[in-house]
């Protein structure tokens, strides 16, 4: 389905803050029964349907962001404890660490921990 820019009333161009007549545009296809869906939910949070899918699209943004730092912090993390696993195994760590230490290289070869 491809959606037509439409025509803005007086009164919806004054919530755009006077940019609906300088603000980029751009024509979307968008699937079979996108369009009532995104109607539904701009109804239910009270927005335009474009204030919707801009919402959601610097949503979509934001996780992205999200993601790669958390992917950062996990490879460090991950770093981190291959450092202190290997610290612990030349410095020859007691039983329990020892055990901690092979259930953390069990873990992250995908095995179910030893009971």
């Amino acid at each position: 389905m491809q959606v037509k820019p439409q025509e803005v009333s007086a009164d919806k161009a004054t919530t755009l803050r006077g940019k609906s007549r300088t603000a980029e545009k751009f024509v979307a296809r968008l699937p079979d029964g996108m369009r009532s869906r995104i109607e539904a939910l701009a109804t239910e949070n009270h927005r335009s349907m474009n204030a919707e899918i801009i919402r959601r699209l610097e949503r979509s943004f934001i996780t992205t962001d999200l993601v790669a730092q958390q992917n950062q912090l996990i490879a460090h993390l991950q770093a981190t404890i291959t450092t202190l696993c290997r610290t612990a195994a030349s410095e020859g760590a007691g039983p329990e660490l020892r055990a901690a230490i092979d259930a953390v290289y069990a873990e992250r070869r995908g095995e179910a921990p030893h009971a």
